[in-house]
Order: structure tokens, then sequence, then C-alpha cells
């Protein structure tokens, strides 16, 4: 009997057992169970099997008031009296929601399919529409639940839980809910009597200001099609778990990107995400660093957005990720009939034959994706030609690149959800374009996941950094002191007028040719085939990073004529570039590149890197790391090997002592070690370095800027 128990006033899943602690002695010791809540899912036998197995044996009866999930011109059809239509409106949301479960808890869809034949389960649909048919309406959010015992004892509960495997299980949301009983005193008997009077009142159909409906026929129907021969003590014997069971894999099987028993599983740092994601209106930037799996993240919001009835539209920096994308699109939906435009890369049927106009069409019944360059994305017969809607779910890949005054034309397509995905989504030079990028895409989602974060976890390889010095040549100091100068006047003016100097292209262009004169320093070639003479080993994969074709020519160059396996890649080369990347990874060698392989390019077997275009923008740092730092067969640490520049003592002009170059290239080898193996050693040496120049490093301000022509 109830009576024989002491039942706490409030049980919270923080502190309690839901399950253990209240619901299972509640049923176990009960006939008849009524509930009213806002979401019921079959997924609760999942918890409670073993519990419904004494109440059952009893002849327990359990009665169900629930909501159906509808849009708000659903409701609104509905509020206006049509019956019949609302009727047909539960019937589809049902239907739906049933089609959902079968794929995820398709034994505890056989066992409610047995217990609605065998009358142990009864369930109504509500809709609450205020006092008056023409107030704002809501779903019944209602959430309380009476159980009653043999003796007509009872106890009646009311806060926040669903009755869903996620209000009810440990590893679900929070929730809490007061409890009070009918035979304890006088005041936990009223309120038990309210609770009884209010479920009956509702179930009945004799509420102002809810609409009850049977549940549909059709809905029983399909759910009695998932039937069994079985009797249900045996069904509940097969879903019945232990109570200390991990539903961890359940949990995170609400976010999943390829269907099937085998696909892949979402990580907690991904599904977090997702779900915060959810919370925030579906728009939001998300900051995830290499070897977090972003674009596995965005996927599964893909599959959720393609079930949704929208249409995906993912925007990328490169050709090569318009086609890394498009396999991963053709593996996720390999089978299921959805259809893909191409827009950029050679793809111009998007416009010759306007099909960006008819994909985008919503009266055409097909599930479909869009896929595009940031180039073709941004340009005026792109924004032109597609159909902007509530039902355009668009992606951005390296959203940072969005924030460019050559690209910020995509801001004007008119979509529903967004996400911008970037490991370092701020501009840094460019507080403007940074300013829109946040803007558009409205929310920053959490959690972030940061290189610390992937190599702690072991998504990425630990590493270690090495360093060279290359001092400037006299000829090189003398153009670097020049452009300086013209450097500080140019500032000077700009602030004399209050001109902000973050967007002024003139400086920018000045602060690039600088930036390059160290970038291309003549001693990067010898040091770089001194790297490569000591490290190199036959079968390793090194990939060199150069700042433009010039330097890469004679780089390449010097490691064929010392009889290295070398490739060259650059984007739009003549030679086929998939191809080369195709041999590289089957063979190793060196790989010399220009910036082309920053962004999403995986060759995980990379395992030892030479950047000699060393850039202060941090998001250089990011990219180029994450490409060497990916896991790979036989690979358990990575190398990163750097060229830092110093000035040419003998030639500094007296109005400039150096210390810009000092601080620009310590700042990035000091973000380079900060998460390396051998980072106390590092920045002892680099310490050295700043007292012989005698500077002070502020890390956190050493910023870079945007170099994206």
């Amino acid at each position: 009997m109830l009576t024989d128990f002491n039942f706490l006033p409030l049980y919270s899943k923080d502190k309690d057992n839901l399950y253990v602690d209240f619901y299972k002695i509640c049923m176990e010791n009960s006939i008849k169970y009524d509930r009213i809540t806002g979401y019921f899912g079959s997924s609760i036998f999942v918890v409670i099997s073993d519990a419904l197995k004494t109440f059952i044996e009893k002849g327990g009866k359990i009665r169900i008031i629930t909501s159906p999930m509808l849009h708000v011109d659903d409701i609104q059809a509905i509020i206006e009296g049509y019956k019949n239509i609302g009727e047909d409106l539960f019937k589809d949301s049902i239907l739906r929601e049933i089609d959902e479960l079968s794929e995820k808890f398709d034994k505890s869809l056989d066992l409610l399919s047995k217990l609605i034949s065998n009358n142990y389960l009864e369930i109504k649909i509500a809709l609450f529409i205020g006092k008056n048919t023409s107030s704002y309406s809501q779903l019944v959010h209602d959430k309380i639940g009476i159980f009653t015992d043999e003796n007509e004892n009872k106890i009646a509960f009311g806060g926040s839980m669903n009755e869903t495997f996620n209000g009810l299980s440990n590893y679900g949301n929070l929730e809490s809910f007061s409890v009070f009983s009918s035979w304890e005193n006088d005041r936990d008997k009223i309120r038990v009597e309210s609770f009884k009077e209010r479920f009956d009142e509702i179930w009945n159909s004799q509420s102002e200001s809810v609409i009850t409906f049977d549940f549909p026929t059709e809905a029983i129907d399909l759910i009695q099609s998932f039937s069994s021969e079985k009797e249900i003590s045996e069904l509940i014997s097969e879903i019945t778990v232990p109570l200390d069971y991990n539903f961890e894999d359940e949990m995170l099987d609400k976010w999943y990107a390829e269907k099937g028993k085998t696909r892949r599983k979402i990580r907690k740092h991904q599904k977090a995400a997702l779900d915060n994601w959810e919370s925030l209106r579906r728009r939001g930037i998300f900051e995830m660093a290499t070897g977090s799996g972003k674009t596995f993240t965005a996927l599964c919001a893909i599959r959720q957005s393609i079930e949704k009835g929208e249409i995906p539209l993912i925007i990328v920096p490169s050709n090569i990720l318009l086609n890394q994308w498009r396999k991963e699109i053709e593996y996720i939906f390999e089978g299921e009939n959805v259809s893909m435009l191409l827009c950029g890369d050679g793809n111009t049927r998007w416009k010759t034959e306007k099909l960006l106009n008819i994909f985008t069409d919503l009266s055409i019944r097909r599930k479909r994706v869009i896929i595009s360059t940031i180039q073709t994305a941004s340009s005026i017969d792109f924004i032109n030609l597609l159909n902007h809607s509530e039902k355009i779910f668009l992606i951005v890949d390296e959203v940072h690149r969005a924030g460019s005054k050559t690209f910020r034309n995509i801001f004007n397509i008119k979509s529903g959800p967004r996400i911008g995905l970037s490991a370092t989504p701020k501009r840094f030079r460019d507080t403007e374009g940074t300013k829109l990028i946040y803007r558009y895409f409205e929310n920053e989602v959490y959690p972030k996941y940061t290189l610390y974060d992937a190599i702690k976890e072991g998504n990425l390889t630990p590493y270690r950094y090495e360093f060279a010095i290359v001092e400037l040549t006299p000829k090189e100091q003398e153009e670097w002191n020049e452009i300086t100068k013209a450097i500080n006047k140019k500032a000077a003016i700009l602030l004399s007028k209050n001109e902000s100097i973050d967007s002024d292209e003139s400086l920018d262009r000045l602060l690039i040719k600088r930036a390059r004169i160290v970038k291309k320093a003549q001693g990067k070639t010898a040091a770089a085939i001194s790297i490569i003479k000591k490290y190199f080993k036959v079968g390793d994969s090194w990939l060199v990073y150069c700042e433009d074709q010039e330097q890469l020519n004679v780089i390449f160059n010097e490691l064929i004529k010392k009889g290295y396996q070398t490739y060259y890649y650059v984007s739009g080369m003549e030679s086929d570039s998939e191809e080369t990347l195709k041999v590289f990874r089957a063979i190793g060698g060196i790989l010399v590149s220009i910036r082309c392989l920053d962004e999403g390019v995986d060759i995980p077997s990379v395992s030892h890197a030479l950047i000699l275009a060393s850039s202060t923008n941090p998001r250089e740092y990011i990219q180029r790391r994450g490409r060497v730092l990916r896991k790979s067969m036989n690979k358990s640490i990575s190398n990163i090997y750097d060229c830092i520049t110093v000035p040419n003592d003998n030639f500094i002009d007296d109005q400039y002592n150096g210390s810009s170059i000092i601080k620009s290239e310590i700042a990035r080898a000091y973000n380079f070690s900060e998460n390396a193996e051998n980072k106390i050693s590092n920045q002892y040496q680099l310490k050295k370095i700043l007292i012989k120049y005698n500077i002070v490093l502020d890390i956190d301000k050493e910023g870079g800027y945007e170099d994206e022509q």
C-alpha cells in the first residue's frame, strides 16, 4: 500500500533518483495512474519497465492526457472552431511522432501497442485555448500525476517532469516535483483532491478552456502494427534494464548524421552545443577548434533540418571544401533520395538553368541540399535567384570569411536557422566585419571547444614545437624601416582626424607589404633546407607552408635538387590537385603549399609541418597547427617547425628599434609553444630573445590582421 512509505515533500533529480525513490515505489503499489503531461513518449518504458510489470500484474490502468507537437497555424485553425480540422492536425502530428519513435524505441512501441490493445493504457489529446476562442493558445503543459492504490489512498505530484525518457531518466533534464498524500494531513488531502478533480474535468471534456480529443484511430492502428504475439510480461522483460544502466548512448541519439545501427555517435560537447543552439532559436556561431568534429556537428543539424522539410544551404570557402562537403552529404543521405545542387568550382547550372530558383521553391516537396563556394554565394546573381525563406537553413563554414568586404553580400540572405562554423570567428583588425558576423548569426553557442580540449581528450595528437632564428638581410631591414615610417605617419594622420585605423585600406596594404618582408625573408630557404635535412626520414609526410608562388618555387626546386620526394600544391593548379593529394597521402614525402591548405583540408598522415609563411594572425596558427595534429595510424606525436625572423642589428634605423618584428614573431611562437610537449624549454628561449631586445610582450594584445585577397 502507498501508506507503507514515507514520501518526501519534494524530489529533485540532482539530489534524488526520481525513478527508484519515487516512481517505482508508487507504480508497484498502485492500481491506477492518472497523468497530465506536456509530452508523452513510449521511450518512458525503457526507464519504468520493471515497475510496470508489477503494476500490470495487479490489473493496473494508466490514463494519460498529453499534447502533440503542432505549429502555431495549426493551433489557430483549431481555436477558430474547426474541430474536424483539429482532429486531422492532431492525427498527422501524432503519426509523425510515432514514426520517429519507431526508429529509436521499436520494442517500447511494441509494448505500447499491447497496453492500448488490452485496455491497460488510454490516451487523450488536449489543447489549451484560454477562456474564450479568441485568446492566445498554447499546448497543455500541466505536469501532474495521481497514483491510487487498492484502498483508494492517493499520492499526487506536480512539477516540471514530462512522461518521457528525458523527464525521468537520470541522463535527462534536471527535473523536480512536489508530492502530496491523501492520508497525512488535511492540507495535502485538499491538494490531492484538487489534482484529481482537474484531471477528471479535462478527461471528461468538461473544461471551458481545454479542448479534449480522443486518441486518433489511425494512430492506434499504426501503433498496433508494431504489435507481436508475445505476452505483455515478455515484452516488459525484453526492455527491462538494470537500475544502474548507462543510458548515455540513447541520450546522445537525439542528434545523428547518417542512419543505421553503425552510425557515428555524437560526442558530449557536440550534443551540448547543438542542444544550446536549439534553445537559441537555432541561430548561432560554433567556435570549435580542429579535432572538435565541427563538420559532423553541423551534419547532425542538417539531418534534423532535412527531416523538418527545410533546405540546407552550405557555404564553403574553397573548391576543395565544396567537394568534401559534397562527399559528406552523399555519405549520410545514401539511398535516401536527397537531391544536391553544387554552385561554384565550374558548376554553373544553378545560374544558366536557374536551378537555384527551383531548388529553393517551397512548393516542391522533395529533400534537397545546396552547397556553394562563398565566392559564388555572395554574387548578386546568386542572391537574386535564391528564394529567400524561413525554410532555408544556412550553414557557413569558416564563417570568419563572411565578414570580409568581398563576401559580406551573403548577409543579405534571408533564412531561418543559421550556423556559423570557425575555430576563430572573430576577424583581426576588422571590428566592422566581426560585428556583421555576430549580428547576423545572433548568438555565441557554448560550449566552445579549444585545441587544449582536443589534445586532452585524445582527439588530436600531442606535438613538439621547434624554431630556427632567421635574420633579415641589410636590404630587407632597410625596406622594413621605410615602410614602418610610412605606417607611423599614416596612423598619426588618421588619429589626428579621429578616424579608425582598423578599417583603413591604405594602412592595411602597408601592413601587409611590411609583413611579407618577414614572411619571405631570404634566410628562410637555407633554414628550411637545414631543418628538413636534420629531421626528415623516408616515409615521413611533411607539409611546408610558403607565402607565395615565388617562395614556393625556390623551396620546391631546392628540395628536388637534393633528391627529396617533393610535391607542390596551389589553388588553380593545372595538374589534378586531388591526384596530388591522393599520391601524397599514399606514399608520403614533402608537400610544398601556399595557404590554400589552411581551411578544413584533411591529411591526417601529415606528421611534420614546416611553417615559412609566418603570419601574426592567430587564426592561421590554429588552422596550420590543426592540419598536422590530426590523428592517424602509427602516429603518436606531431612535429611543428617554425622560422622566427629577427631584425638585422647592424641596420636598425635610429628612429626604429625593431620591436615590431620581435613582438609579432614571438607572439606567434608563444602561441605555438603553449600546448606543446616542450613548452618550458621553448618559452625559456623566447624570453631570452625578449630580454635581448628589452621588450615586454603582452600576448593578448599582439593581434594580427586579415589578409584574404
